[in-house]
């Protein structure tokens, strides 16, 4: 058998990392506790886009109109995910069903959205000077179309109002924003 040396010789081995599992099991909390804080109340402060939107066990219909986004980014398509704003406990006033890109309000009352709380729901920034992960530079820039007209604002602001079909491009390339009919019943 051999004998320690060293400055832990004659210590028991059995209290070994413990405290280092400790500061770990702090930190992690720590971590967590400030993730949460932030899904909560926001990254400036604000509510969360979720507590902005409202949420009911079941659809709202007093109020129930449709938008429809398309993204593009260097000129490629990007897909808006299905199933955003729907919870397990509860249908977010503004989401999605499937990833065909429409936007879908479903409210007890009257209620003005606009493209930045939609992506703020989503989790993605949107404003005049990103789309996504994408940043304008002195070679890029994010334009905004709405029923085929350029947006002079920031697209952020760009209202989900009744059959709004709203393009979103960052590039150059740009494509031509493409027209959209809304399907029968919506």
């Amino acid at each position: 058998m051999t004998q320690r040396r060293g400055p832990r010789a004659g210590r028991p081995t059995a209290h070994r990392g413990r405290p280092a599992a400790h500061w770990l099991l702090i930190a992690g909390g720590l971590v967590a506790a400030a993730i949460l804080a932030w899904r909560l109340v926001g990254a400036a402060g604000e509510p969360a886009a979720s507590e902005e939107v409202g949420c009911s066990t079941t659809e709202q219909l007093g109020y129930h109109v449709h938008a429809y986004v398309a993204i593009f980014v260097e000129g490629q398509p990007v897909v808006v995910p299905a199933n955003i704003g729907l919870r397990r406990e509860c249908i977010g006033w503004l989401h999605t069903h499937d990833a065909s890109g429409i936007l879908h309000v479903e409210a007890p009352a009257p209620h003005a959205y606009t493209l930045g709380t939609f992506f703020r729901l989503w989790g993605r920034p949107i404003d005049a000077t990103h789309l996504l992960d994408r940043v304008a530079d002195e070679q890029h820039e994010v334009v905004a179309y709405v029923n085929g007209q350029q947006f002079a604002g920031a697209p952020e602001t760009i209202p989900l109002d009744r059959h709004a079909a709203i393009v979103l491009e960052y590039g150059p390339p740009f494509v031509p924003p493409p027209a959209y009919t809304f399907p029968p019943g919506l």
